[in-house]
């Protein structure tokens, strides 16, 4: 029966920062807001996605005609949306929202 190999593992923990450094206390400030805006950045994600289909599914139960490319582009306002077929893209355009950033 062969033997086995001994392997090193990595410490699973890694390096332990003290909790009495001084940078401890706002690192793991910092660390908990950043999970905090992953956490939120994915929600939003999850929004626009659904948005995003919303909006799509809308402009093709339109009715309206793509040009000889199959885009879609219309303006309601100062809102300018497009749909291209390729991977159903989705652009809008704010004219007020552009002139506020």
């Amino acid at each position: 029966m062969a033997k086995k190999k001994d392997v090193e593992v990595d410490d699973p923990q890694g390096q332990l920062l003290d909790v009495s450094h001084p940078a401890a206390k706002e690192i793991q400030r910092i660390a908990r807001a950043y999970k905090k805006t992953v956490k939120e950045r994915m929600e939003v994600a999850k929004k626009e996605l659904e948005l995003k289909e919303k909006l799509r599914a809308e402009v093709k139960e339109s009715g309206m005609k793509p040009d000889e490319d199959g885009v879609i582009t219309f303006t309601c306002g100062k809102v300018t949306i497009t749909v291209t077929p390729r991977d159903e893209l989705v652009r809008v355009k704010d004219a007020d929202a552009e002139e506020g950033d």
